[in-house]
């Protein structure tokens, strides 16, 4: 594992922020943290940064404690946590080249990070200038100027249009697959996140309530809720439905089942045929992302 926490605790005066954080991000992941406003998710950040002491637990990072090996660790991480910290008065590339000088990486990145994350032709234009979307830009470009192995982004999109949220997809995208970069991720838009994760982490309430592959997720998406159904006379269907010993409702001007098998699916759709009933429609009702995190974290 890239990143790891055991068990990390944390609060604020007498408010429990973390209440035991158990997270683990695998080499070459893309791993997606998600969680609504005040769940804890940039206060984990944080810890594993170390910009904050955990009360409770540890943090580990290369498969090395983080308290021990500090230095070491940071050379090879990247991060932006919440806005990031420019100077006003400064243009993009000389915001760079401050960062370039303390990595002592090539002067040649500068230019290759801007041209990255969009901001390739902005000259003379001072940082104070630039739109929150800009700066997010640039906020990203600071933390691959030395070609970090783990990158940390907390809600790297906030401030962008939706073509500039598309880019900033890509971008990390590319950096995990073509360069090798594992990516630690925070967002609240869980379609964006769906669409880039390997992993996914859920907090809620200073817990981790779910974390596992995407693909472990999606299978939970695709476990069928309900079955709704559609008829010319859904009173009469209804009846039907349930003498054959199956529960039904109406509902909106549905008929709503349990789950069923698809071959259950089609020998109801031949009785109620078989009865003269016109059958409009029957589908399945399935979880998607948005509903399972607020279920989870409603729960």
């Amino acid at each position: 594992m890239i990143v790891e926490t055991a068990n990390i605790h944390h609060r604020f005066g007498h408010h429990d922020v973390l209440g035991g954080v158990s997270m683990q991000v695998p080499a070459g992941s893309i791993y997606g943290f998600l969680g609504p406003n005040g769940a804890g998710k940039t206060t984990t950040l944080r810890l594993i940064l170390g910009l904050l002491k955990p009360q409770r637990g540890e943090v580990s990072i290369f498969g090395k404690r983080f308290d021990r090996h500090r230095i070491g660790i940071l050379k090879n991480v990247g991060s932006m946590i919440e806005s990031p910290s420019l100077y006003d008065h400064l243009t993009a590339a000389e915001n760079l080249r401050v960062l370039q000088l303390i990595h002592r990486c090539p002067e040649s990145r500068i230019q290759e990070v801007l041209e990255l994350v969009g901001l390739g032709d902005t000259g003379r234009k001072r940082a104070k200038q630039f739109s929150l979307g800009m700066r997010q830009r640039l906020g990203i470009a600071a933390a691959l100027l030395h070609r970090p192995s783990l990158l940390i982004l907390d809600e790297p999109t906030n401030g962008l249009d939706p073509n500039g949220i598309i880019e900033i997809r890509n971008l990390l995208i590319e950096l995990n697959r073509g360069h090798g970069c594992t990516i630690l991720v925070s967002s609240h838009l869980l379609t964006e996140i769906e669409k880039i994760a390997t992993h996914v982490g859920i907090l809620g309430r200073g817990e981790l309530l779910f974390q596992g592959t995407i693909e472990k997720l999606r299978r939970h998406r695709q476990q069928v809720l309900s079955v709704r159904v559609s008829t010319s006379d859904n009173a009469a269907a209804l009846q039907t439905i349930t003498q054959h010993g199956i529960e039904a409702r109406l509902d909106e001007g549905e008929i709503v089942l349990p789950a069923l098998t698809g071959e259950r699916i089609a020998a109801l759709n031949r009785r109620l045929t078989m009865r003269n009933l016109d059958v409009y429609e029957i589908r399945t009702v399935r979880h998607d992302l948005e509903s399972m995190f607020l279920n989870l974290v409603s729960e």
